[in-house]
């Protein structure tokens, strides 16, 4: 659905390749389960979503209105946004998220990179309860307490984690982060660019995040399972995006995969692979690898669901930078499960 009203938010950067998408109320330890009364919040709830002016009217939004049903939504500027002008009705919001943090081990420093587009819920309900209790205070004292109140009672619904090889594309096109500079990556270096390289991949994680909620289906992103559809692979090709060998094998994936992948796969061109997701001319799937934090995910996603039919996460303390031929070779043997 998608609201008569359009106002345009949504705070985003872009990046090498996409992340990971979990369902829950946490996203550290275990597992923390959305309440159906949680998700039914949602559902009738309007979404909006903030996005920079760079996105306004490129391939993503069309896709957003063609994919996200779950809820009526609006689209905001980063700009225009203001929390005040969603105070009156339950709001979710779909927004940008980024820190950084450092850890120093004797002299030696440390920093991980955390991005991620967060899904919440503005429980209004609870919001008014709070706002009845507030009594005869000065006004600043009053605006003080309704800020708080509003940031009391955001509830976390979701979140789509992003590669760090990023570098943000904010409303001047500036931003380009050092830690995106030392990959020598040529992903985004252009304003808008996340139009042509990333609005197919965006879609089939929206699409998933859309699917989760209307079925109130949590979903852990540090967890390796696949569906009964990854049999489909016995005899469709595998398509892999050139960003896996150009950013983190340089050159030995090919070979890997050739040795320890026994059906058919393509590396292709990472932008013809975003086009081929837009056009929706046929359904494939695609494999999708994200090194963060010395943690590894390997996705395998149908492009016109959205569903990930195959995930493999890899801890961080048995995890380097690159592909083995085992991460390979598991999804190879998982596939000959089905002959």
């Amino acid at each position: 659905m998608k609201s008569n009203l359009l106002i345009w938010v949504f705070v985003m950067t872009f990046f090498t390749s996409l992340g990971q998408v979990s369902i829950s109320r946490g996203f550290a330890g275990k597992l923390k389960k959305v309440s159906k009364e949680e998700f039914d919040k949602f559902k009738t709830s309007k979404t909006v979503f903030i996005l920079p002016k760079s996105l306004i009217d490129n391939s993503f939004t069309k896709s957003l209105e063609e994919i996200w049903d779950v809820t009526d939504f609006i689209i905001v500027s980063v700009k225009q946004f203001n929390y005040k002008d969603f105070l009156d009705k339950n709001y979710s919001f779909v927004e940008y998220s980024s820190f950084e943090i450092t850890s120093n081990f004797g002299s030696q420093t440390y920093t991980n990179y955390y991005n991620h587009i967060k899904f919440t819920l503005f429980d209004f309900d609870e919001y008014e309860k709070d706002i009845s209790k507030i009594g005869n205070v000065r006004k600043e004292k009053y605006l003080k307490k309704i800020k708080n109140f509003y940031h009391k009672n955001i509830i976390s619904i979701g979140r789509i984690n992003i590669d760090p090889l990023l570098f943000h594309i904010n409303d001047s096109g500036t931003g380009y982060s050092d830690y995106a500079r030392s990959y020598n990556s040529d992903y985004g270096v252009r304003r808008n660019s996340y139009e042509r390289k990333r609005a197919g991949f965006l879609k089939n994680y929206f699409q998933k995040i859309n699917s989760l909620i209307k079925s109130n289906q949590n979903f852990w992103m540090y967890k390796n399972d696949n569906t009964d559809e990854l049999k489909n692979l016995i005899t469709k090709t595998l398509f892999v995006p050139s960003y896996i060998e150009d950013n983190y094998e340089k050159g030995n994936f090919r070979k890997k995969i050739s040795n320890n992948y026994d059906y058919k796969f393509e590396i292709i061109d990472t932008n013809q692979l975003n086009k081929k997701i837009l056009d929706n001319k046929e359904s494939f799937y695609y494999l999708m690898f994200t090194s963060a934090n010395k943690e590894k995910f390997f996705q395998i996603i149908n492009s016109r669901t959205g569903e990930i039919v195959y995930r493999d996460y890899v801890a961080d303390a048995l995890s380097s930078k690159g592909i083995k031929q085992r991460h390979i070779d598991n999804i190879n043997k998982t596939i000959k499960k089905y002959h």
